[in-house]
């Protein structure tokens, strides 16, 4: 999803310019533990995406989880732990067991590209 890192928010959009170029492939994002948590972020990028050409819809991708694998790989990312720890209780949020997410990209449904003005 690209949610409060530079970096991250740097190559979602880059990854649309991407999209954008070959909207017949089948796109999507991802929410990630550390970041799906931060206040009002996924929020904010799920609203702008309803404003654009994309909606984003929560969609069922076939993975098997493995919590532990992916703990071991955040802890990977020692630039990143302090602050999430820090500000946005990171260790427990990942102990709250809340799966992460995939999202589909795609037109919204015919007729309903409307509703974005709402927003």
């Amino acid at each position: 999803m690209g949610l409060a890192n530079p970096d991250h928010d740097m190559t979602h959009d880059a990854c649309l310019l991407v999209q954008a170029q070959q909207p017949e492939r089948t796109w999507f994002c991802y929410e990630d533990h550390g970041y799906k948590h931060l206040p009002g972020m996924l929020a904010w990028r799920v609203a702008k995406l309803l404003k654009s050409p994309l909606w984003a819809t929560p969609a069922i991708v076939p993975h098997v989880p493995d919590e532990e694998r992916k703990r071991r790989a955040i802890w990977c990312y020692v630039s990143q732990i302090p602050p999430l720890e820090r500000d946005h209780a990171l260790t427990a949020r990942m102990e709250g067991r809340v799966p992460e997410q995939f999202w589909r990209l795609a037109p919204p449904p015919r007729g309903w590209e409307a509703l974005a003005d709402f927003i």
